[in-house]
């Protein structure tokens, strides 16, 4: 038997898809200019936040590029204080500081459409000798390559693992794109993904999607709590990342428990203008809810590797990501 309100939710994301299309005789809605006063600040912080500072690698040595396509898992690190910050540093972190006469600002690993980065990253980690000696969420702030304690539980164990989560921010996007700003947050969580499992395969990890409701995620992110509507997140995806032999993800705290909260969102932006379509196909697209549930075991796969004959540093070439404005035909 079929379900109408899955049946809705499709009809609604099809014709959001329809509804934001360019057309020959007009563009997709949108302000039509750049309201520059309300540009959104690009880096979100949780003011007042434990904060843990990550080590910067820089050029540690990593394996030869080609070989994160090999399909041969290299032998897997172990999960501490430094290889976290490598692993955020290879994947989400600053790539690069740009500068022109009044004007100065940063790009990532993870590329992003218009360098708008509506994608934030969530580290639900076990206890970490020089994290803590507890579990917890933790929002990382690619500015200053550090974790900032969003909530805490109490956490024996010490699994081979960690879950990432990653939301959307869909104001960064809808600021200069309009009703199509819903299509970039997709596309940027895919680059955000495939940025995941590079980094994850330099240190011998793995990378694998979870599936699991979407109302549990917002609640353990403490997303409700943002107490800003016009600048929501909304939960996208969680990874789990496995940094040892074939462990089974850990349990996550039972829906709504009890725990402590730390820190205030910053207000990204002055003004904002609403775009209720894209409220809409992001209540369409999430998954239906189950109060009850936590995350479930890995569900899909990453594609097929493919071989690249690159020998160079698997760090040093995904730390020269840069935006491209323009190219001269030549390759050497």
């Amino acid at each position: 038997m079929k379900d109408p309100s899955r049946n809705a939710a499709l009809e609604k994301t099809f014709a959001y898809h329809e509804e934001t299309k360019h057309h020959l005789e007009r563009y997709a809605r949108s302000l039509g200019y750049l309201d520059w006063a309300a540009q959104p600040n690009p880096f979100r912080e949780f003011q007042g936040a434990p904060r843990i500072e990550l080590p910067l690698a820089r050029e540690e040595e990593s394996p030869p590029f080609t070989e994160l396509f090999s399909g041969q898992p290299r032998t897997a690190q172990a999960l501490t204080r430094r290889t976290l910050g490598l692993f955020f540093e290879l994947s989400l972190a600053l790539s690069a500081w740009k500068e022109t006469p009044g004007a100065r600002w940063a790009l990532r690993i993870n590329p992003s459409s218009g360098n708008l980065h509506p994608t934030e990253g969530y580290a639900l980690l076990p206890p970490v000798e020089g994290i803590a000696d507890h579990g917890g969420a933790y929002h990382y702030l690619s500015r200053d390559h550090a974790l900032e304690l969003r909530c805490r539980w109490e956490e024996a164990t010490a699994p081979e693992g960690f879950y990432l989560a990653l939301t959307s921010i869909p104001w960064r996007e809808a600021w200069k794109y309009g009703e199509r700003a819903f299509r970039y947050c997709q596309h940027d969580l895919g680059h955000a993904l495939a940025a995941v499992s590079f980094s994850a395969a330099t240190l011998g990890w793995k990378a694998q999607l979870q599936t699991g409701s979407p109302e549990y995620i917002r609640w353990l992110l403490g997303l409700d709590q943002l107490g800003q509507p016009l600048e929501p997140e909304i939960p996208e995806a969680l990874v789990w990342i496995q940094t040892g032999p074939s462990q089974p993800p850990f349990a996550l705290p039972a829906s709504h428990a009890p725990l402590q909260w730390f820190g205030q969102p910053n207000q990204l932006s002055k003004g904002h203008t609403e775009w209720p379509l894209i409220d809409e196909v992001a209540a369409a697209t999430s998954q239906p809810d189950d109060p009850n549930s936590t995350p479930a075991p890995p569900g899909s796969r990453w594609p097929d590797p493919r071989p690249v004959p690159c020998l160079l540093p698997a760090g040093a070439i995904i730390r020269q990501r840069r935006s491209a404005v323009d190219f001269d035909g030549t390759y050497d």
